[in-house]
Formats: structure tokens, sequence, C-alpha cells
């Protein structure tokens, strides 16, 4: 990564830093993102923040059913047994 794109940063985290996240750590850091900009950042911002979260959060609910889905199905091939 070219070493201009690490200079920017929001609440103190470059793009590396935001990319080295978990699903869920950077759902809670982007929870609080908006406090660590101006006024014009975010107005700026605002949409794009908006869509990253509901994204964020269809991910974060696709993968809270797979790992029910996946825990339902591993404890009906026990007790089938």
């Amino acid at each position: 990564m070219k070493s201009e794109a690490l200079q920017f940063k929001i609440g103190g985290k470059s793009i590396a830093d935001v990319s080295a996240m978990s699903i869920a750590e950077f759902s809670e850091w982007m929870s609080h993102v908006e406090e660590h900009m101006t006024d014009k950042e975010r107005k700026i911002a605002r949409e794009i923040v908006k869509e990253i979260r509901e994204r964020l959060r269809f991910l974060l609910d696709v993968g809270s059913t797979s790992s029910t889905s996946r825990a339902s199905d591993s404890t009906s091939a026990t007790t089938d047994a």
C-alpha cells in the first residue's frame, strides 16, 4: 500500500488498521466513527457511513444465522446418532 494512503486516518485508524479488523470490530468502530469527524466531514461521509453500516449489519446477520444453522445441524447430527 502506498504510504500516502496510510497517512489518511479517521479516529486514529489508517486503512491498514481498519483492514486488519474483524467484521465485528469494524462494526463497533463504525458505530463511533462520526465522533472523530468535523461537521464538514460528517456531511460528506453521511451516505457512505450509512451504506457501510447497512452492509455490516447484513454481514453480521448472515454470520449469526449461519453460525446458528451450523450449531443446530451439529446438534441434530449428534441426537440422530
